[in-house]
């Protein structure tokens, strides 16, 4: 599953333009590899501390506790006789690694000059961004429009001299 964050192009033709004028031995390509590593080093900030924060710091909010029904018994019981005291959404730490360390395996990050497709190929990844009719949804990637601006905007502006 994937989570698509789109940059309106409506300037596009106009940055073009600029983005010729100030480094014209760069293609478009190159532009954007440069310009999605900026990307992917914000992301990787941001989700790092939305695992840190258990969801706290993206738009949804806290995620919710695991379950314990019935008591003793429930999953928060099984999780902590299987694994440890670990933090919400993290038993192996797979789905974590693959959103907070950069080039991961597992991480979908790719920026094109329509906007930036980014998530995890985690096979579970989807149940939690999504909830299912037994669990809630606990989204690992739910961004504020602050964190959308230092992972889709500033980078692209910081580029080409505009202010981050």
């Amino acid at each position: 599953m994937v989570i698509k964050a789109t940059i309106r192009t409506d300037g596009l033709a106009k940055l073009a333009m600029r983005l010729r004028s100030i480094r014209p031995t760069l293609t478009p390509g190159q532009w954007l590899a440069e310009v999605g590593q900026d990307s992917m080093d914000e992301f990787v900030n941001v989700m790092a501390q939305a695992f840190k924060t258990e969801g706290a710091s993206g738009a949804s909010g806290k995620w919710a506790a695991l379950s314990d029904n019935p008591p003793g018994h429930g999953y928060a019981s099984q999780k902590l006789a299987k694994y440890g005291n670990q933090p919400i959404l993290v038993a192996t730490g797979a789905l974590r690694d693959s959103l907070t360390k950069p080039r991961h395996k597992n991480m979908i990050f790719q920026v094109d000059a329509n906007g930036i497709l980014l998530g995890s190929t985690i096979p579970y990844f989807k149940y939690h961004q999504l909830g299912t009719t037994k669990m809630p949804k606990r989204p690992p990637i739910s961004l504020t429009k602050d964190q959308i601006q230092r992972i889709a905007i500033q980078p692209f502006k910081k580029k080409i001299g505009g202010q981050p």
